[in-house]
């Protein structure tokens, strides 16, 4: 069986270590909702009929930077599924919701819309270890 180049591709680095993206300084007229904690956490989000993995450049308790070449639509609303470090090298899977609310330069930055009181727990969390 022959595995196209970009499965290839995949599969062959995914136990490589990712390099975080260098985050760019904020807008000087920006209001930081929350602080930001540079880390990367898988995330899997899901709109209409596309599912797109990808991995944040940072998150915080109201939301996330998602690095992905996907092309969406500012203001959508999507299904997210992130998988947060809680302790040592185990990861906690959690569902919500968010908002596409700007693009930038490798990727979108996006709103939690109601998220599970557990979701920001274990993200407040990361900023204390």
């Amino acid at each position: 069986m022959l595995i196209p180049s970009g499965a290839l591709a995949v599969l062959q680095s995914g136990g490589a270590p990712r390099a975080l993206p260098k985050v760019p300084p904020l807008n000087p007229h920006a209001i930081q909702r929350a602080g930001r904690i540079g880390v990367p956490v898988d995330v899997r989000i899901q709109h209409e009929d596309r599912t797109i993995d990808a991995h944040t450049r940072d998150v915080s308790a109201t939301g996330f930077f998602a690095v992905t070449s996907v092309s969406f639509v500012v203001g959508t609303i999507v299904d997210c599924v992130l998988c947060v470090p809680v302790s040592g090298l185990s990861e906690q899977s959690f569902g919500t919701r968010a908002r596409i609310v700007r693009r930038d330069l490798g990727g979108y930055g996006l709103v939690f819309v109601e998220p599970p009181a557990s979701l920001v727990d274990a993200i407040t969390s990361l900023s204390s270890t």
